[in-house]
């Protein structure tokens, strides 16, 4: 039963990673993409994180590919084609990072397939901000406010997991982070999330002590 479950979770990544492929190419095709093809992969990103699987490694696994979806579309897409659900979109970030990160770590289950969520999820965060967010668009300190939000709660939920100092999140942790600080990198002015620098000068720094 365990060894179906893995090949389905994993058969089930694969497929979101090939999606997510056939996505990012499909604006270079020179007959085009269908019409219906950003809404249709924008919905199923959307119900792959927000209903969950009854099996916890399922859910994770599902929101996982979920969030790798939803960064190749960002990544691709004309802008236009995803405007008007700018707001919709940025709504699906509060599932992850609206929680209390210590509460978060202590919950059942692998963390580390929660912390490949985490980091799919500030991925797709990081494509959201290259997609909307510009210093001229008339919307980006609307948009610019959740973003400022949600990365300083994956900072929270990194000080946390980072605390645990156990060997085989390690990894897990690592990319979790890099991915955070390339958000960050992608943000327009420095100067906007400037009450994070402490913690994220204190991160850059941790590998030389």
């Amino acid at each position: 039963m365990g060894s179906n479950l893995q090949f389905e979770l994993d058969s089930l990544h694969g497929q979101a990673t090939v999606l997510a492929a056939l996505v990012s190419v499909s604006p270079k095709i020179p007959l085009g993409y269908p019409a219906r093809l950003p809404r249709s992969v924008l919905e199923v990103s959307k119900k792959m994180l927000t209903e969950s699987s009854r099996n916890p490694v399922a859910s994770t696994v599902e929101k996982e590919a979920g969030w790798l979806l939803l960064s190749s579309l960002l990544a691709s897409m004309p802008k236009e084609e995803l405007e008007d659900q700018v707001f919709d979109i940025l709504s699906l970030w509060a599932t992850v990072f609206s929680g209390n990160p210590a509460h978060e770590i202590m919950q059942t289950g692998d963390l580390t397939y929660r912390i490949r969520v985490w980091s799919a999820a500030v991925d797709a965060l990081t494509a959201f901000v290259r997609f909307f967010i510009s210093p001229n668009a008339a919307n980006s300190r609307i948009l610019l406010q959740p973003v400022l939000v949600y990365l300083s709660s994956a900072l929270s939920y990194i000080s946390v997991a980072a605390a645990k100092e156990i060997p085989h999140l390690k990894p897990a942790v690592d990319i979790f982070i890099i991915k955070t600080l390339i958000a960050y990198q992608s943000l327009p002015d420095p100067l906007t999330y400037k009450n994070d620098h402490p913690q994220i000068i204190q991160l850059c720094a941790t590998p030389f002590r």
